[in-house]
């Protein structure tokens, strides 16, 4: 097994490692908090039923002398069950696999001993798994696809990516596409953005320069009036849709005098009062994982609904997150486990809007 740490690229003298935390790190993406866009429901267990209340049908009429007559309505309900799955990794390591130059003095070096436990080293090793998992979380909550297949057999995923990394379950987006655009049924939740359909690269990005104001104005007089006065709907987006969003924004002079933060009041993150999230992590999955060499699939997506709508079951709090160390005496090896217990649903279809 190589070793878990590539030092083939580095020329460093011992000096200047002696201590791994100042190694420069490859800078990282600002995935977006999940807690953020979803509710995180704990004590979620395997086959678990989540009810769902309809409304009544027509009831009520006029009252004749003393007589009420019965109604034959019936409150109507679906159900929808979670199912969590186990997803994870495991990352060995022991001394011969790390070159010599990172042998830190930090760690009591001993001939029959590689137990790194509190040393820089294990420190490395746990930021770097953290990373991962953050990214196995995010990868298949928004893109997991139980029926994932490579373009080569038919399905939207880069040829040559093993589909065993998305097909543990079915991620947001893909129960999105089967409430949003059902084959042969009517595309109630769903509005287009055309440029998603062009040929090549630079003809998806060419967007409309009001592309971004069309979609949401166009998901939100299409949306369902319970879900835009819910008080907690959102928007949430690539990074290539909101950049759209802010050049509009400049060009009506409302965007570049002030920071981040305060544009959240002038509209850069919102919409007619509704918060807008960009969700960067969106773009990248989308141009590593779903390219077929002259174009991406979908690079442009909005969905509009609420965080209740779209919740993340987990058992508990350390199931959605959990970073184990070990020293395995008898191999003389280190591992560090990460490893996740979690499910997301789509709910209510009445609450979604979605745009791609």
């Amino acid at each position: 097994m190589g070793a878990i740490i590539n030092t083939a690229n580095l020329n460093l003298n011992p000096e200047e490692v002696k201590k791994l935390s100042e190694a420069i790190f490859e800078k990282n993406f600002k995935d977006g908090d999940l807690a953020q866009t979803h509710v995180i429901m704990i004590n979620v267990q395997y086959k678990q039923k989540i009810l769902l209340i309809g409304r009544l049908g027509l009831v009520g009429k006029c009252v004749d002398a003393c007589s009420i007559q019965e109604s034959a309505e019936k409150i109507p309900t679906t159900e929808k069950l979670w199912d969590p799955i186990k997803a994870g990794f495991r990352l060995p390591h022991c001394e011969d696999d790390l070159d010599q130059l990172f042998v830190t003095a930090s760690r009591k070096y001993s001939a029959y001993n590689y137990d790194i436990s509190g040393t820089e080293e294990e420190k490395f090793i746990f930021m770097v798994a953290d990373e991962g998992l953050v990214e196995m979380l995010n990868r298949l909550i928004y893109f997991g696809d139980t029926t994932a297949a490579t373009i080569a057999n038919g399905g939207s995923l880069k040829n040559g990516i093993d589909i065993s990394f998305f097909n543990c379950l079915d991620g947001e987006w893909k129960q999105v596409f089967a409430i949003a655009n059902p084959n042969g049924a009517a595309k109630k939740y769903y509005v287009e953005i055309p440029e998603n359909a062009e040929a090549t690269y630079d003809d998806q990005f060419n967007l409309d320069a009001e592309r971004t104001l069309k979609t949401m104005r166009a998901m939100y007089n299409k949306a369902d009036k319970r879900l835009i006065h819910s008080g907690e709907a959102y928007y949430e987006m690539t990074s290539s849709m909101h950049a759209n969003w802010a050049d509009f924004l400049e060009t009506k002079s409302l965007g570049m005098c002030c920071s981040a933060e305060e544009k959240k009041g002038t509209g850069l993150f919102a919409y007619r009062n509704i918060p807008i999230v960009v969700n960067d992590y969106l773009d990248r999955a989308i141009a590593s994982y779903f390219d077929d060499g002259t174009k991406w699939d979908k690079p442009h997506r909005v969905i509009l609904t609420t965080p209740a709508n779209v919740p993340i079951g987990t058992p508990d709090k350390e199931s959605l997150n959990t970073l184990k160390s070990f020293f395995v005496d008898k191999e003389s090896k280190h591992y560090v486990d990460a490893i996740a217990k979690f499910d997301i649903k789509v709910l209510e279809p009445y609450m979604l809007m979605a745009a791609y």
